[in-house]
């Protein structure tokens, strides 16, 4: 009787205790994409040819590769090259060709500024950034055909002639406005950032686009699945601090009587190793009731129903 009675005393005290509080789970990293870092180049020895010297094994280790440039790659500059007048659908070639047989930019930008009016206020042409690492500036070119849309073309030399690597064209639309050539994602490449006006009707956006070259393939390559369609301009931030720019896009636009309310905010796209995608969806709390029940509607479909948020009232 007496081993029972302490038994049950010794559940009684068991069940009184305090509960232990459950670990909770870590926060989430804000960043869940990918950050690829340096691309390094170097030569491996075969097996019947080893390094021996270790000073020279870690010069070709660290040195990383630079471009030289290849003067023999480039037609040599020439006064007799001269452009000839053309139809709108042979202009391109007429470029090429005229920068093939020894053309000067500077000659060429007069020419299609002043003598072919392919070149309003805003286009452009350049030849002071080396675009592919080869060591040798590129011609990039920002012009407008009559009755067609403003076109971004980039050529480069190769075998002493001028081939064309790029051409982009928007239908109606004007010449696309350069935001940013540099390298925004830290792999040692030039990207190209530009954005062209799309208009359907009185409905204006912008759309982006990304691209670089890829010494692989030997061709631009796009670093956007598909354009970022936005009202507002997108901006460089490396927000995360890791020497990678993200794209981030404002949202600022409040909605009119065919939208309905829309939250402000912004969108920020990342870099995966590969290409950038929408990594984060930073949004303003909800000021209307049908805001609530949009956002109530993403956290089902993400199952993140536990989660409160701020309700802000607008009446």
């Amino acid at each position: 009787m007496r081993r029972l009675f302490l038994t049950l005393i010794l559940l009684i005290g068991a069940a009184c205790q305090p509960e232990v509080e459950a670990p909770r789970a870590p926060t989430p990293i804000p960043f869940p994409t990918a950050t690829s870092g340096y691309t390094l180049y170097g030569i491996l020895p075969t097996q019947s040819r080893q390094i021996n010297n270790q000073a020279t094994m870690a010069a070709v280790v660290a040195v990383q590769a630079t471009a030289t440039p290849d003067a023999s790659a480039c037609p040599p500059i020439s006064n007799f090259a001269e452009l000839t007048p053309t139809l709108p659908d042979d202009i391109m070639e007429e470029i090429l060709r005229y920068l093939s047989a020894g053309g000067n930019i500077d000659d060429l930008e007069t020419t299609l500024r002043d003598d072919w009016e392919i070149l309003p206020e805003d286009g452009f042409v350049r030849g002071d950034i080396d675009l592919t690492g080869e060591g040798t500036p590129e011609i990039m070119l920002g012009y407008i055909l009559p009755d067609e849309g403003g076109s971004l073309a980039i050529f480069g030399c190769q075998n002493r002639r001028y081939i064309k690597y790029y051409e982009f064209t928007a239908e109606e639309a004007p010449i696309p406005d350069l935001l940013s050539l540099g390298d925004i994602n830290h792999n040692q490449l030039v990207d190209l950032l530009f954005m062209v006006e799309t208009c359907q009707e009185d409905d204006c956006r912008n759309a982006t686009h990304l691209i670089t070259w890829q010494p692989d393939l030997g061709r631009f390559v796009n670093l956007l699945n598909q354009p970022i369609l936005s009202d507002n301009e997108p901006q460089l931030s490396d927000i995360d601090n890791d020497q990678v720019s993200e794209i981030v896009i404002p949202l600022e636009y409040i909605g009119d009587i065919t939208t309905g309310p829309l939250r402000t905010g912004v969108n920020i796209y990342d870099w995966d190793g590969s290409v950038y995608v929408l990594s984060i969806v930073q949004l303003e709390p909800p000021a209307y009731q049908i805001q609530v029940i949009q956002e109530g509607d993403r956290r089902f479909l993400q199952r993140n129903i536990h989660q409160p948020f701020c309700f802000i009232s607008r009446r």
